[in-house]
């Protein structure tokens, strides 16, 4: 999935629910298109980021 997807350690991940499917997307790095990458991906992306992006969560996951 990362080669498909073309992440590695520190990349961060959009995912949306769509039905019954889970979609997941490579953010990108720059901040402005990020912006625009979360809110045009909707609520899903807040709660994720509210639950999981956290200084400690980015820490303990930069590695993966």
């Amino acid at each position: 999935m990362r080669d498909r997807l073309g992440v590695g350690p520190g990349d961060s991940l959009l995912y949306r629910v769509d039905g019954d499917r889970i979609v997941v997307e490579k953010a990108p790095a720059d901040p402005r298109e990020l912006a625009l990458a979360t809110a045009a991906w909707g609520p899903a992306w807040s709660a994720f980021a509210e639950d999981w992006l956290s200084p400690e969560d980015c820490d303990a996951f930069d590695d993966l």
